[in-house]
């Protein structure tokens, strides 16, 4: 079974990284892009009518222009489809007062970016495996 993930990151750097990392791992996923938070919501706002083309999981990164992870997060959690979708907040903060806002805004799940690519791959891998197997 695919496990469809968008992937949400203003840096295409760490958009490569990540869909080398999820090609690494193997295992049966889709990717889709969004370059921005608005990006997120305005593709989400346009397939919320075909429940079979909303994403598995999100892949958020906090810091973004014109919207931001949090902003993000606020907004996709009105949505009525957003309880069908598993959110993870994806940043390269270990900061504990980061990590709690993004889960009293409700992301599912916080990933901390890794410093290594062979992490990277294992926390993924690890994370579709828990979630989606």
């Amino acid at each position: 079974m695919t496990t469809k993930i968008l992937v949400v990151d203003d840096d295409p750097d760490d958009q490569y990284l990540t869909q080398r990392a999820f090609a690494a791992t193997k295992l049966d996923v889709e990717l889709g892009i969004a370059n921005n938070g608005k990006e997120m919501i305005d593709l989400l706002t346009k397939n919320s009518k075909d429940p079979l083309s909303l994403p598995d999981l999100i892949l958020l990164d906090l810091n973004m222009p014109e919207m931001d992870g949090i902003r993000a997060i606020e907004a996709f959690r009105k949505m009525p489809t957003s309880k069908k979708v598993f959110l993870v907040a994806f940043s390269t903060s270990n900061a504990e007062h980061d990590i709690k806002r993004c889960y009293e805004h409700g992301v599912d799940f916080y990933l901390a970016k890794s410093a290594s690519f062979e992490e990277l791959t294992s926390s993924f891998q690890s994370l579709i495996n828990q979630w989606f197997r």
